[in-house]
């Protein structure tokens, strides 16, 4: 059913004002809570060469902005029973479907065949962006749907009696833990906000850590390198209760740590962290012999930049424009940008539930590793893959061939019914944890987010959406469809866009304020030198995959399938990669005058980059100067002076590298060249 225009206006009218363009939704009157977190003072130093861990002065007029721990932003305003319960009924007073009711009905376990260009890398590095950007704090929901459970805690989901997987073991609840709330950054609204745990920009916090505390643990202290294993240069050990370890242990298998602990959810996950912790250190090894200053500290922080802006720039040039062709020219990146200090890097509210329902289904439910088809409900927590022999390679070649899943109402059952689990019937619906999630967030109802996002006037049919029977047997009210089946049941009418027109626009926003919202993104000028900027505009994911994962031929366009159009596996010698030899800062020692032949004096200079760097200094390693006397410049002899530059070259090294210029018997060589 249809509500006239004018009952639509009033309906959303009576429940929330709101607020668009990245500012906060209007709330009931404002009030400043005693206990807000963010009223302590931050002085913010003048200039910060790096990135802080934290987020802390990221945005330095805005201490709190971006910072981890902090509240989402709402890009509309929120919407709840009152100001702050959860929405469990529609605006005409009857029960909303539960979750797991709408996982079932709109979020079809069977596969619509569809074929799509993406291979299981794009995925694996989507959900790899997702841990990077958030993380929601939710209480422990361990006691959850048990008679132990404490009151406040737990924000479970129902189960039917007839449900068609959880009833068959039993379960009549899925544990789910409360987001841990928080007033706004600016301490002034009543009204319930979600926290994000890890910092709100692309900065590889997944793997760097999000506070200091992380940061130290995850770190070698030692010639600016992450800690890998002893063997097989995997993650470092973590002892994760979930962790479920082959029995007999023959390969020493561990779960691991990083930035974020996500990582040990699945192998096809583990081996993406793997490869960008294997590339930071290498990264960090070429630094060691180009930098002035090579202590731990700045040779960590110099590599930890030029990564996070590789990573950005695969982001925005291969991911972003592989899900959205219209992007391409946009983020050509062709020049430098600039920073909006009016736009704040946050992580908006919706977008976290969106993006998390997009990454969710475009997994696939399997790959094929030596001829043996893996089921990735059977491998939760479980690392062994990869500490089999050539563990890594295997993964990235199996994720390679193996066809990601469209942008549709379809997520494999591996979310659906067996997430997370340890053993069959143990698991989760996580469709259904972020449909409830997303009512604990006051995520707007479909009809008022399509027509405020897109700026259309409220009143008037609905033409975007897909009403198929059972859309319309859940909301047979169209202002009380929820935001993520609305978003998922969107005509996808835009050519070269894989997602809905109202999808769109949110991630183009939120995209948007992650690049010039941030200070240190980086094609912004003056973050890097022209000269460097040039060589992180070489890098490619394959390139990466290659350098990092032990292989041998790659997919060019790593996020994509070899079958389309195009697209080769090509040798990873042929691939150009970025060199961080313009980052050095070690150069020439001074110059060394050897006194004078010939009415010239000859000096020469040092290249200190050790050859180990395979860098090089650019310029002359032997100059010569005139001596001011007219007798002595009439009897130079040119031929003389032209035999030691030869020579000089010849047997001290090309590209401006002598072998040792300052050895004891080097003016002796010299005179004997003059003779």
């Amino acid at each position: 059913m249809r509500l006239p225009p004018y009952l639509t206006f009033i309906a959303a009218s009576c429940v929330f004002t709101f607020g668009i363009n990245g500012k906060e939704g209007a709330a009931p009157p404002p009030s400043t809570p005693t206990d807000c977190p963010y009223t302590s003072t931050i002085i913010c130093p003048t200039t910060l060469p790096f990135r802080p861990i934290d987020g802390t002065c990221n945005t330095p007029n805005s201490p709190y902005v971006g910072k981890s721990e902090t509240p989402y932003a709402r890009i509309i305003g929120a919407m709840y029973m009152g100001s702050k319960t959860p929405r469990n009924v529609s605006f005409f007073g009857k029960p909303l479907p539960d979750p797991r009711k709408i996982s079932l009905k709109l979020f079809s376990t069977i596969s619509s065949n569809q074929i799509t260009d993406f291979s299981a890398i794009a995925p694996t590095f989507a959900r790899f962006v997702e841990h990077d950007l958030y993380k929601t704090k939710l209480l422990d929901a361990s006691h959850c749907c048990t008679p132990s459970q404490s009151s406040g805690v737990c924000d479970n989901i129902i189960i039917s009696s007839n449900d068609i997987y959880f009833a068959s073991y039993l379960r009549t609840c899925l544990p789910k833990g409360k987001s841990v709330n928080s007033p706004t950054l600016d301490c002034k609204k009543d009204i319930p906000q979600q926290i994000n745990e890890n910092t709100h920009t692309l900065d590889l916090s997944n793997i760097y850590g999000s506070t200091p505390a992380i940061n130290t643990r995850v770190r070698k202290w030692k010639d600016g390198l992450l800690k890998v294993s002893a063997t097989k240069n995997l993650l470092s050990a973590y002892a994760l209760p979930e962790c479920i370890i082959s029995s007999p242990n023959l390969n020493n298998e561990h779960c691991f740590d990083s930035g974020d602990l996500r990582v040990n959810v699945d192998p096809l996950i583990m081996a993406m962290y793997t490869i960008w912790v294997r590339h930071h250190n290498a990264v960090a090894t070429k630094l060691k012999d180009i930098l002035t200053d090579d202590s731990d500290d700045s040779i960590f922080q110099t590599a930890r930049k030029i990564v996070i802006a590789q990573y950005q720039h695969i982001v925005y040039n291969e991911f972003l424009t592989a899900l959205d062709h219209t992007l391409k020219e946009e983020n050509s990146m062709s020049g430098t940008t600039s920073h909006n200090a009016t736009l704040k890097p946050i992580i908006f509210n919706t977008f976290s539930l969106v993006y998390t329902a997009i990454v969710d289904s475009m997994a696939p439910s399997n790959i094929t590793i030596d001829g043996k088809e893996i089921l990735l409900d059977r491998v939760y927590y479980r690392p062994a893959k990869l500490f089999e022999t050539n563990g890594i390679k295997k993964m990235l070649e199996a994720m390679q061939t193996t066809m990601a899943n469209p942008f549709k109402r379809y997520v494999v059952p591996a979310l659906k019914n067996s997430y997370l689990q340890r053993a069959l019937g143990s698991g989760t619906d996580k469709v259904a944890l972020n449909l409830q999630q997303s009512r604990e967030n006051g995520a707007p109802v479909y009809t008022i987010f399509y027509r405020l996002l897109n700026n259309i006037h409220i009143g008037g049919d609905l033409n975007e959406i897909e009403w198929s029977p059972e859309l319309k047997e859940l909301y047979p009210m169209e202002l009380d469809m929820e935001l993520l089946p609305g978003l998922f049941y969107e005509k996808m009418n835009l050519p070269g866009v894989n997602y809905g027109k109202t999808t769109k626009v949110l991630i183009d926003k939120q995209f948007k304020v992650l690049k010039e919202g941030d200070p240190y993104f980086y094609s912004h000028a003056g973050v890097f030198t022209p000269e460097q900027f040039t060589e992180i505009k070489k890098t490619t994911l394959a390139k990466i995959l290659c350098d990092n994962g032990d292989l041998t031929h790659v997919l060019e366009k790593a996020l994509i399938r070899d079958s389309v159009e195009g697209n080769a596996k090509k040798e990873c010698s042929d691939l150009v990669g970025m060199d961080t030899c313009n980052w050095s800062t070690v150069g020439w020692s001074d110059w060394r005058n050897h006194g004078l032949y010939f009415g010239f004096y000859i000096l020469t200079r040092k290249c200190n980059i050790l050859p180990s760097s395979k860098c090089y200094c650019t310029g002359e390693p032997i100059q010569y100067k005139p001596y001011q006397s007219r007798a002595l410049q009439n009897i130079v002899n040119v031929e003389a002076i032209k035999k030691i530059n030869d020579i000089f070259y010849e047997n001290f090294g090309p590209g401006g590298n002598p072998l040792n210029p300052n050895k004891s018997n080097f003016t002796v060589i010299l005179k004997g060249l003059t003779l």
